[in-house]
């Protein structure tokens, strides 16, 4: 089995930055993203983004956890069903990893 890559912290607001971002007009336009990151339709995503990278340094949330670092309803969903994906081929070439419910 491949081995998986580790996530970066902050990886979930960060990719729904980069997804607004190449979402706007501005983007479809120039093909650019520095220009078009200060786009006033990304600027709740950009904000949970700053805010995510600067609480990476505050220690009361290195044992509550991030709240900005936290995945959307379909990404928790698409997570999901990625895991047990794996979980089955694992299974299928013989590995037990046991079973979660």
């Amino acid at each position: 089995m491949p081995r998986e890559e580790a996530k970066q912290v902050c990886w979930r607001p960060k990719q729904a930055l980069t997804e607004c971002v190449m979402k706007t007009k501005c983007f479809q336009e120039m093909g650019e993203v520095e220009p078009c990151i200060a786009a006033s339709e990304c600027y709740q995503e950009r904000k949970n983004w700053v805010l995510c990278k600067c609480n990476v340094m505050n220690p009361r949330y290195r044992l509550r956890g991030n709240p900005y670092d936290v995945g959307s309803a379909d990404q928790k969903k698409i997570e999901a069903r990625n895991e047990r994906i794996a979980r089955r081929m694992a299974e299928e070439n013989g590995f037990d990893l046991g079973s979660k419910k």
